[in-house]
């Protein structure tokens, strides 16, 4: 049999399609549509606290639950 070789168009029509569902599997294992996506940034470097115990909380601010107390010098 003779081989046929896919068609630039052939292989843009499979890229896609392949897109398309990898974008669906990962909304669907993240339980968000793509277009709710939002973007998350952290802060690096350091901090000295002068306190003799510093309250490491769920959820920035002071209103989130105290996950962990640490202690001055840990």
């Amino acid at each position: 049999g003779e081989k046929k070789n896919m068609t630039k168009k052939q292989k843009r029509i499979l890229a896609l399609m392949l897109g398309a569902v990898l974008l669906g599997d990962c909304a669907a294992r993240t339980g968000t549509m793509i277009s709710g996506l939002s973007l998350a940034y952290a802060a690096t470097g350091s901090a000295t606290v002068n306190a003799t115990t510093l309250n490491v909380r769920s959820t920035p601010g002071t209103t989130g639950s105290v996950v962990k107390k640490l202690a001055y010098g840990a």
